[in-house]
């Protein structure tokens, strides 16, 4: 996700974008993700229920790259936006409503309405 968001520079869309999308269709794809979410593995309480590792370093990086592309941007904003956003896109993959391409043009409306002024 850092590489695809640093690529895209302090483009608010176009990088939100690209990590949105990138995220989602490589879970989609995941056959270990896929095991989890459908339980047969029994690790499904460990995606559901202890995120904190993966939210925080998905968070982390969403403020690293706006620190560094953004840099005007309130980093308290930037921090509820990081984790909102992160939360969001791990709700689609534990329950997609939509496919990943869908997913991620809503997403980055969100995060967009969140980051630009």
């Amino acid at each position: 996700m850092r590489a695809v968001l640093l690529r895209h520079g302090a483009d608010v869309r176009a990088a939100g974008h690209a990590a949105i999308r990138h995220t989602l269709v490589e879970a989609d794809a995941n056959p270990l993700i896929k095991a989890i979410l459908t339980g047969a593995d029994g690790l499904l309480p460990y995606l559901t229920t202890r995120l904190d590792l993966l939210l925080s370093a998905a968070t982390a990086v969403v403020v690293e790259w706006a620190g560094t592309h953004l840099p005007g941007h309130d980093p308290k904003v930037v921090a509820v936006a990081a984790e909102s956003i992160v939360r969001l896109v791990v709700s689609h993959i534990v329950q997609p409503s939509q496919p990943p391409e869908q997913a991620a043009e809503v997403l980055t409306d969100v995060l967009v309405r969140l980051l630009v002024p």
